[in-house]
């Protein structure tokens, strides 16, 4: 490739197609839109980042903050500080490395001082929305932190306890990018390799300073942390340091790039194939790479419990491309062929046998399985209450849903909403909670007889995390009233696109929701507008949204219970026969059999 071209921090932790796409003169362009966060991360950054100018200003640090400047004046005044040695450049903005091919910039530089026999320099930070301190003690990086009264390495502490780094290895990933691009411009130091998270960890119980609030955890990015396969030591995971790690994939991409630019003729066959992965559901190439997708690719058609792209790329080297390929396939062949080359998974020979199952489902149109011919028992009352949640991305309860039925009698079953359509603070969710919880230890004092049916552990997790309220506190010791159904049907069915409520209640009880796409994730955007929206209708429209959709929740598990209480008999989803003459009750069992004999057996 002639033309000069760079790639940016998240080049080297994301698909690989991704690169390849950009490049490639034989597909159409696609504006890569900038990476846009949500409410509660842009929230979360800024308010680090006012933090930390507000507390390090008063130790006396210098301090740039470049937030409300464009481009060019990042730019400019980015290398004003750097030249005047500036303790802290909020934002900045680096000059791209066209020789090393990168671009980016962390949201902060942290100057440290020159050791012994080395240079001065700057150290990359970034903020993320999530915890980068783990409980897990093994080998790790992340032993100093410093906090943001301190926001520097040279006055960092021992952190006096080792941490996991594959929750954080992207991060790591990503301020390798930073420090190789601060190295190649000349502003890295000589003598460390250090990169600083700031997370979204809980205050230390036993910390009694404001200072203290949040901290850097600074991590030596030459240090082995990240488990990864070695093609020497067949079976095992070698520690490699982030910047091992990082080269490794980055040059990997400079190369698919520079590959497909030289691509005349869509016929030539690319450097890399598309894989589905989650990753694609925010790509913006993903209508290019789905054309290219047969619908009963693995990767594609797979969804639950999906192999990972080691595995889809060992399979397809043994010509294993589809589920019917994967559904008929000799397995002691196929096994023996493929675990050598997936010895990353110590699991690798289970994984494999349950994707066959689901492809055996898949090829043979069975959807949800019955694996048990156990009677199916769940409790009955006089007063039945459905109980279903929603939560914000913050996980922040703005919805309390209840069904009440009256089993035989005419009464229509009565649903109850508690409800804050408004951005969310720790007052507003417990003033509600308090509303809400109170209202149901009402209920259930006056009915002793009645039973509160949720679907997983999620709904008394929430009243748990309130156990400092009254209400809460006499829910949690009255557990007895409250039945689980996700337990009852995990002991008895396998759901080919999983288990979940949407799933079961479906497949098995035939309900439909009055949304078209329901989803708990979905969900959580329809809550940012109808809190956020400019537009008064759309935010009207979002919230009658968000209460029907909490409605047809709670009227699934009422519909799902009353299914298992008939004897959960799932509706026939074959076609008349499949292959090899099998009638569809036959195909059934077989999977029935082979799921249970080889997934459920300990």
């Amino acid at each position: 490739m002639d033309t000069p071209f760079t790639l940016g921090p998240y080049a080297a932790r994301n698909c690989p197609v991704r690169v390849q796409n950009r490049f490639d003169p034989t597909i159409t362009p696609v504006d890569e839109p900038p990476s846009v966060s949500s409410a509660a991360t842009t929230a979360h950054r800024a308010a680090v980042l006012d933090d930390l100018v507000a507390r390090a200003t008063d130790k006396g640090f210098q301090i740039v903050d470049l937030r409300k400047l464009n481009f060019s004046e990042r730019l400019t005044a980015t290398i004003a500080a750097v030249n005047a040695d500036t303790d802290i450049i909020i934002a900045p903005e680096l000059p791209p490395d066209w020789e090393g091919h990168r671009e980016g910039s962390p949201d902060i530089l942290s100057r440290h001082d020159a050791t012994s026999g080395g240079t001065a320099g700057y150290l990359p930070v970034q903020i993320k929305q999530h915890p980068v301190l783990t409980q897990r003690r093994i080998l790790q990086p992340i032993q100093r932190v410093s906090y943001l009264c301190s926001p520097v390495y040279g006055k960092s502490v021992p952190l006096g306890r080792t941490h996991q780094a594959e929750q954080i290895a992207a991060d790591l990933i990503q301020l390798a990018h930073y420090h190789q691009q601060l190295k190649a411009i000349g502003w890295a130091t000589s003598r460390l390799s250090i990169g600083g998270l700031i997370g979204n960890d809980p205050v230390p119980a036993n910390s009694n300073s404001a200072c203290a609030l949040r901290h850097i955890a600074w991590i030596d990015l030459a240090a082995r942390a990240i488990p990864t396969p070695s093609k020497t030591h067949p079976g095992k995971n070698l520690l490699r340091s982030p910047l091992t790690r990082y080269d490794h994939e980055f040059a990997f991409r400079v190369k698919v790039a520079q590959a497909a630019a030289r691509r005349t003729d869509s016929d030539m066959p690319p450097t890399v194939r598309p894989i589905h992965t989650a990753e694609c559901s925010h790509c913006p190439w993903w209508h290019v790479c789905s054309l290219q997708l047969d619908p009963s690719d693995l990767s594609l058609a797979i969804d639950k419990s999906p192999l990972d792209i080691k595995e889809i790329r060992a399979l397809r080297s043994l010509n294993v491309l589809s589920v019917t390929d994967l559904a008929t396939s000799d397995m002691n062949t196929l096994l023996s062929d493929y675990l050598p080359q997936v010895s990353h998974r110590h699991d690798a020979n289970q994984r494999l046998l349950l994707a066959r199952h689901r492809a055996e489902m898949l090829t043979s149109g069975v959807v949800l399985l019955r694996t048990t011919t156990d009677p199916l028992s769940l409790p009955r009352a006089a007063l039945e209450i459905d109980f279903d949640i929603e939560t914000n991305r913050r996980d922040q309860v703005y919805l309390w849903g209840f069904l009440l039925s009256t089993p035989g009698s005419d009464k229509p079953s009565e649903y109850h909403s508690f409800a804050r359509f408004t951005p969310m603070n720790a007052t507003m969710e417990n003033d509600l909670a308090t509303e809400a919880l109170e209202w149901l230890l009402q209920l259930l004092q006056a009915h002793p007889e009645a039973v509160v049916y949720h679907y997983g552990d999620y709904e008394l997790r929430q009243i748990s995390h309130f156990d400092y309220l009254v209400a809460a506190k006499q829910l949690i010791s009255m557990r007895n009233q409250f039945y689980d159904l996700f337990h009852l049907v995990r002991q008895h069915y396998f759901g080919v696109h999983g288990i979940g409520l949407k799933q079961v209640a479906r497949h098995g009880a035939g309900f439909q929701w009055r949304d078209d796409s329901p989803s708990g994730l979905a969900s959580q955007a329809w809550f940012e507008d109808a809190v956020g929206s400019a537009d008064a209708q759309v935010r009207a429209a979002m919230r009658r949204r968000l209460l029907a959709y909490n409605e047809d929740d709670t009227q699934a598990t009422k519909a799902l219970r009353e299914w298992l209480s008939a004897g959960g008999v799932v509706p026939a989803r074959l076609a008349d026969t499949v292959s090899g003459g099998r009638t569809c009750e036959a195909a059934s069992t077989t999977i029935a059999k082979n799921t249970r004999k080889q997934l459920f057996m300990k």
